[in-house]
């Protein structure tokens, strides 16, 4: 089962794509987990952009680059991570959660719901 700071692959069960997700609340059997979507294309606005090549473990897209995207998160129990494939993939580096934290701290377009919730983790991993 994923941990905080994973980054996971997954399967999308609306479309039959994978999608790779970065943990933020780990799930229980009652409690949903949060992640934050990580793309390949930088064309969302206010998505924290980085070059691909930066995590390794990740396939390169087309475009070169990996955006994390905080304000559409998704949640899955841990029933859901089972049934949609949800395999952890390795976890950044520490200097790019700082750089995660410190641009989700100013982001003003994180909904209020999800600011904790990222922030909080992304200094706990910052710090780790």
């Amino acid at each position: 089962m994923c941990q905080l700071g994973d980054v996971i692959k997954i399967l999308d069960p609306t479309n039959g794509n994978i999608k790779y997700k970065l943990c933020l609340r780990v799930p229980t059997d009652s409690l949903a987990g949060c992640f934050s979507y990580l793309n390949s294309q930088d064309n969302r606005n206010n998505s924290f952009v980085i070059d691909a090549t930066r995590i390794e473990f990740l396939p390169q897209g087309k475009g070169r680059k990996t955006c994390f995207c905080f304000q559409n998160m998704s949640r899955h129990n841990k029933s859901q991570l089972n049934a949609f494939d949800a395999e952890v993939l390795g976890r950044l580096n520490e200097t790019l959660y700082k750089e995660l934290y410190n641009f989700a701290v100013a982001d003003i377009s994180i909904p209020r719901i999800d600011k904790a919730i990222i922030t909080e983790a992304l200094r706990l991993l910052s710090d780790s």
